[in-house]
């Protein structure tokens, strides 16, 4: 291997190397970025899953719709529905 083709052989190496980096650094940020967002939501539904059971457990206990709704965020269709 002559000099000018061992430089070049080294610059698509280096090349590759690069593209191999760049490609495993986005992928673990959109993996990371996935994960956030999946935690996110998890902790939405919950917090969502919550209101409703403590709205369910005030109107069991007539509390009236407007307290309930001013308590757990939820709207009065909501409450209606429990």
């Amino acid at each position: 291997m002559d000099e000018m083709t061992q430089a070049e052989y080294i610059h698509a190496f280096m090349a590759e190397l690069d593209l191999r980096s760049q490609k495993r650094t986005a992928y673990n940020e959109g993996k990371e970025e996935g994960y956030a967002e999946g935690k996110a939501e998890g902790r939405s539904e919950g917090e969502e899953q919550k209101a409703l059971e403590i709205a369910s457990s005030l109107k069991q206990q007539d509390i009236p719709p407007a307290v309930i709704s001013k308590a757990t965020g939820l709207s009065p269709e909501q409450i209606a529905a429990l």
